[in-house]
């Protein structure tokens, strides 16, 4: 009895959380509703349930709160293996590419993306051994270019409009590159080499996207500096944030600072206005 009563009382109380949380987000006044919706995102299985209990209602409203939570919690999930895989050391830069473009447009995803990648991939016919040359020669055929700067426009920083255009940053088509290569057993490194994004292979012949895919051979070890997984995922983070001050993108801004965030553990205390709260100007009083 003692261990049965309890258990009860628990499932009558998350019934009656559902039922207050649904009937928040029916009330016509949007603030109420907004914090229903925030509430529920707080606790994923909650949020879960109430998605698979609601998104085909008959209801109109509680139908579209349902997809809308959905899409948010995708975006959380996102954010949440982003974060957690790059603690862990286990975040490649590919992969952050993938998940970036995810968590700024909300229409793409991940299999939509790799199918890009793979007509991309599958277009590369090459005969004998791979080498450094066959890829420049096909980056070149495909039209794959660095833009003139100042390069600020954010489809040239995101993967899927990269390789549906065929212009972008220096780092995102070194790393498009780079993923044709691993995709045939061919070792390429990214690194910087007078302050450009280029690559290299093992007998340090450089690629440079920057420069019409030129190569050069022979590069000496103190004319580059090898990249690791976590500085290249920074350094690309840092980009999107400083084209995205520059044009002044609200949206843009508050995403890849909160990726920023998350991932140096800061908070936005440490931040200066009006990206955070650091030197913030005191409130209005009240009147």
């Amino acid at each position: 009895m003692k261990n049965t009563t309890p258990t009860k009382h628990a499932a009558g109380h998350a019934t009656t959380s559902q039922d207050t949380l649904k009937a928040l987000l029916l009330d016509p006044n949007p603030c109420i509703s907004s914090l229903a919706m925030e509430q529920m995102l707080q606790n994923h299985d909650q949020c879960k349930k109430f998605i698979a209990t609601n998104q085909d209602s008959d209801e109109l409203i509680l139908r579209k709160s349902a997809h809308q939570l959905a899409a948010c919690l995708r975006l959380q999930l996102l954010q949440d293996q982003f974060a957690f895989r790059f603690e862990q050391g286990k975040l490649d830069p590919w992969d952050a590419l993938m998940i970036i473009d995810q968590l700024y447009d909300q229409r793409s995803s991940a299999s939509y993306l790799q199918e890009l990648f793979l007509e991309f991939y599958e277009g590369f016919q090459f005969f004998g051994d791979l080498t450094l040359q066959k890829i420049s020669k096909y980056m070149i055929e495909r039209k794959f270019t660095v833009p003139p700067h100042p390069i600020l426009n954010i489809f040239y920083y995101l993967v899927g409009d990269v390789l549906e255009n065929g212009q972008g940053i220096a780092l995102v088509l070194c790393l498009l590159a780079r993923q044709l290569a691993r995709g045939n057993s061919y070792s390429l490194k990214v690194c910087l080499s007078c302050g450009k994004f280029c690559l290299v292979d093992r007998q340090r012949n450089l690629l440079d996207p920057t420069d019409g895919w030129t190569i050069t051979s022979d590069v000496p070890p103190d004319a580059i500096h090898l990249c690791t997984s976590q500085e290249i995922i920074r350094v690309y983070l840092a980009q999107l944030i400083a084209s995205s001050v520059m044009v002044w993108e609200a949206y843009d801004v508050h995403l890849f600072i909160q990726l920023m965030l998350r991932i140096e553990g800061f908070s936005r205390d440490q931040l200066p206005y009006p990206y955070g709260n650091f030197q913030a100007p005191a409130p209005d009083p009240e009147p």
